[in-house]
Parts: C-alpha cells; sequence; structure tokens
C-alpha cells in the first residue's frame, strides 16, 4: 500500500479536485518547511519526500481503517465496496480478508504464533490461499487507484 500511495499521491496534490480532510490533516514541521523552502526548486517533490513519505510509511498497514486511510489520502471513498466489485466477492469480504490478515500477522509479531505450548498449525493450502487473497487485494487496490486517477478532473 505504501509504494502505491507515493506512487499516486503527486497526482492528489496536482488534481483540480479538494484535497481530502485526511491530506490536510498531515502535520509539516516548521524545519520541514524551510528545508523545502531551501532545497527544493520542485515544492511538491520536497513536500513528498521529506513530509508524505514518512508519513505514508508510518502509517499503511494492512487493516482494513490503514488502507482506508491511505485511499483516502489519495481521496478515494468507498474503497471497499469498489474492491469488493473488482474480486467479484460478496460485499464486505475485502475488509474481513484484510481483518483477517491483520490479526494473523499480530500474532505472528506479538506471540510468535504460538497457541499453548506450541506454534499455530498452518497448512500449505491455508497459505496459498491467503497468498491468492493478498495478490487479489494488491490487484484490486491497484486497480481501484489508476481508474480513480484515471477518471479524475485534469490537473493544475
Amino acid at each position: 500500500m505504501n509504494d502505491l500511495v507515493m506512487d499516486h499521491i503527486g497526482e492528489a496534490l496536482r488534481s483540480n479536485t479538494p484535497d481530502s480532510a485526511r491530506l490536510q490533516e498531515i502535520p509539516m514541521t516548521v524545519g520541514q518547511w524551510r528545508e523545502i523552502e531551501s532545497r527544493y526548486k520542485r515544492r511538491g517533490r520536497g513536500l513528498r519526500e521529506l513530509v508524505l513519505k514518512d508519513f505514508v510509511a508510518n502509517y499503511a498497514g494492512t487493516s482494513p481503517t490503514k488502507v482506508g486511510g491511505m485511499m483516502s489520502l489519495l481521496g478515494i471513498e468507498k474503497w471497499s465496496k469498489k474492491m469488493d466489485t473488482y474480486r467479484k466477492s460478496p460485499k464486505g469480504s475485502t475488509e474481513q480478508f484484510l481483518t483477517d490478515v491483520t490479526k494473523r500477522r499480530k500474532r505472528l509479531a506479538h506471540s510468535g504464533d504460538r497457541i499453548g505450548q506450541g506454534r499455530a498449525h498452518i497448512t500449505v493450502n491455508e497459505v496459498q490461499v491467503a497468498l491468492d487473497g493478498l495478490r487479489s487485494v494488491v490487484a484490486a487496490a491497484e486497480s481501484v487507484v489508476t481508474s480513480h486517477f484515471s477518471a479524475s478532473p485534469p490537473q493544475k
């Protein structure tokens, strides 16, 4: 998600549509502002490199809230519905899948994926289903973002 957002954040900044509320809420320090003013002829590039890159890297994640936040940075609304449609899956299934992936990731990170005294069992089939789901979500996210910017009004 991080790379996808950074690949398109410039388009969001240059579009004729109003900035999303989430984009407007990203903090910038006086030091960052001074550095952009002194080092960059193209201030938009400085904003992306000094402010947005770190924010996106720290905020991005697999939870539906994080994915929605990243989509809203780009001005994309109803991202879950659009991704469900792309994936040809029932309403809410993308959010549920992302919730499940996030819970499993947290369990791996915080308890070594342990259940009781041993490690949790995972089959090859479960891994394949998870990987296929992740590939599907990535493809859907790329499609939603790409179609959003190809349908957006001309740039400033």
